[in-house]
């Protein structure tokens, strides 16, 4: 993150964040019972926070920064992100 912090204010570009919180992978409910999985929502809610929270710890004032949470496979939600920005 120091790197892209840096390039960030060397370029005065905006630097983006992102985070992709996994699918849950999927058991037969006749094999296992798991007992107090948080919902996607809150794992997205938590991401978020500490999305955040690192991002007002590690990316000093001045430096444009987005944040974003989304849900999926690293791989395409990143290559997502990008071709819906126009990057």
């Amino acid at each position: 993150l120091a790197h892209a912090v840096e390039l960030a204010k060397h370029f005065d570009a905006e630097l983006w964040l992102i985070h992709v919180v996994p699918f849950l992978p999927v058991t037969a409910p006749d094999l296992v019972v798991v007992a107090n999985v948080p919902s996607d929502a809150e794992r997205m809610d938590d991401a978020r926070k500490e999305l955040n929270d690192a991002a007002a710890s590690r990316v000093p004032e001045g430096v444009k920064i987005h944040t974003e949470v989304r849900m999926g496979y690293a791989d395409k939600e990143i290559v997502c992100a990008a071709h819906e920005e126009g990057f």
